[in-house]
């Protein structure tokens, strides 16, 4: 992770349970700087409480911040969330 961050390749995590946590906490402790963090957008909730086309629309949006500060360049910590970028039907 801190060559990743070095060379400033751009992370972001979408969790969907605390099987991970583990690696993520291991992922930021090697990878979060002043300059850059890794987003971890986080569904196990949504997962717990709403139903499937809940969080379908909770996981497309995070693909699309994923995709977003992709296409737009932007780190993670600058980048927007934005609508997405396909219809999500």
């Amino acid at each position: 992770m801190k060559e990743f961050a070095s060379r400033e390749i751009n992370f972001s995590v979408i969790r969907v349970n605390n099987c991970c946590d583990k690696m993520i906490k291991v992922m930021h402790e090697n990878y979060d700087s002043e300059k850059r963090t890794m987003n971890v957008s986080d569904l196990e909730k949504a997962l717990l409480t709403k139903s499937a086309a809940e969080v379908t629309k909770d996981l497309v949006a995070a693909q699309s911040f994923i995709l977003s500060a992709a296409i737009t360049g932007t780190t993670s910590k600058k980048a927007k969330k934005t609508e997405p970028l396909w219809d999500p039907k």
